[in-house]
């Protein structure tokens, strides 16, 4: 919508300017760019994120999504009669966790 904004310094319309600030922040694509005498809409450059970032990452969702549960698990195989049930569904769901964060952040294939 705004990617080809641009506008003098000497006549900007705040109101307009506010518009697509908002479009950019939204996006999250572009962003407003002081370009000395403008300001001018700019695609934003994103780095890719190292494997080892992408592993701190992983190893942060595995705390803080997947160690509840396999403490759950071991409550309940600590209590008697343990439910062999609630078990399995608590064991099922942790495997699709620990799929749903690999999925989400996969490491990169060419990264040495």
């Amino acid at each position: 919508m705004y990617q080809n904004w641009k506008t003098e310094k000497t006549s900007v319309d705040w109101e307009e300017y506010a518009k697509v600030a908002d479009w950019c922040n939204e996006s999250k694509e572009y962003h407003i760019e002081d370009m000395g005498d403008c300001y001018q809409v700019v695609k934003t450059e994103i780095e890719p994120l190292t494997n080892d970032e992408i592993k701190q990452i992983r190893a942060s969702l595995y705390q803080e999504l997947v160690d509840p549960i396999t403490a759950h698990i071991a409550r309940l195989k600590d209590e008697e009669p343990m439910d062999e049930e609630k078990i399995k569904a608590l064991i099922k769901e942790r495997k699709d966790v620990v799929e749903k964060i690999k999925a989400d952040n996969p490491y990169l294939e060419n990264e040495e």
